[in-house]
């Protein structure tokens, strides 16, 4: 079996829909997502998630932000 790998990101409402190579999908909480990406290092992230998340491309970063850092 080969490696598998997000091929597509799109965030419903609040929620990240990812698709991966293999054609499952996962769903995650986009905001809690947003704030960890805050949090941690691009690297961190993808070792624990398996795919790199921009907040910018979603609209996102600015309300995570404020959350994380009561700006």
């Amino acid at each position: 079996m080969g490696f598998i790998f997000a091929v597509s990101q799109q965030v419903v409402g609040r929620t990240l829909v990812v698709k991966y190579s293999d054609g499952s999908v996962k769903m995650y909480d986009a905001i809690r997502l947003g704030c960890e990406w805050f949090r941690m290092s691009n690297d961190c992230f993808f070792e624990m998630y398996g795919f790199n998340f921009n907040p910018h491309a979603h609209g996102l970063y600015d309300i995570c932000r404020k959350l994380v850092h009561g700006e």
